[in-house]
């Protein structure tokens, strides 16, 4: 099992802190290749492990079980088992000595918690030059991190692909006037309204469809309390 760092905007932070968002698709970079497999376009791709642990889970394109690509490419967010924690933007206001912790408030909502540092992370916060004010979320400690998710599932599919029950497990909230078919349909809208937000300008566009990693988890930490999961999972261990 291994760790992952992963960085949300602002209004998917608050979906994932009212527990909304369970699934995130993120732009495969660099983007597969065009490729055919017996004269016809790879509509399809699958997972495939390559044999070799340490290289992890490997994707290649694939059309009726025969591999066609000679380069696979592996997913950032890991495989299914391995954990992500979320890095934000933060202030520090205060830290204890004597418990290495410091008082974190995050700046999307302004919530504010005592946190334990690691003797790392202490050693390291305590050699900044500025140990109070604003962070960037780059330099967060995975300490700090809020949320913290296990991996299910990983899949690879168009962005336009997405259906209106996914886009509402992305985090987007339902707005049921006009009955259940119109609210779906508007998550479905939406989503592609906040993916342009982010990629209208870049490669990643919605009108180039690009290919994404569509990867799917359950929560372990929400906004610093650990989920029913979790807590079963603690007093399993120390049982």
């Amino acid at each position: 099992m291994k760790d992952h760092d992963i960085l949300y905007k602002k209004q998917m932070l608050q979906a994932k802190k009212n527990g909304w968002k369970i699934v995130t698709r993120r732009p495969i970079k660099p983007q597969p290749k065009d490729t055919k497999a017996a004269g016809k376009p790879v509509k399809k791709v699958d997972d495939y492990f390559t044999g070799v642990p340490e290289n992890g889970q490997a994707y290649y394109w694939r059309e009726k079980g025969s591999w066609n690509s000679t380069e696979p490419f592996h997913c950032p967010y890991g495989t299914p088992g391995d954990r992500l924690y979320t890095k934000e933007n933060f202030q520090i206001h205060d830290c204890s000595d004597f418990e290495q912790s410091v008082l974190v408030e995050y700046t999307a909502d302004g919530c504010e918690r005592w946190v334990q540092l690691t003797n790392r992370e202490w050693e390291k916060y305590r050699a900044w030059k500025e140990p109070f004010g604003k962070k960037s979320k780059l330099f967060m400690f995975k300490s700090l991190s809020r949320f913290w998710d296990e991996v299910t599932e990983i899949d690879i599919e168009r962005v336009q692909d997405i259906s209106g029950l996914e886009a509402k497990n992305e985090g987007i909230k339902l707005d049921f006037p006009g009955g259940h078919h119109g609210a779906y349909k508007r998550a479905k809208n939406d989503f592609f309204e906040l993916w342009q937000e982010m990629y209208a300008d870049t490669q990643y566009a919605l009108s180039n469809n690009p290919w994404v990693w569509v990867v799917r988890y359950k929560p372990l930490v929400v906004n610093g309390r650990r989920t029913d999961l979790e807590n079963e999972l603690a007093t399993a261990t120390n049982s």
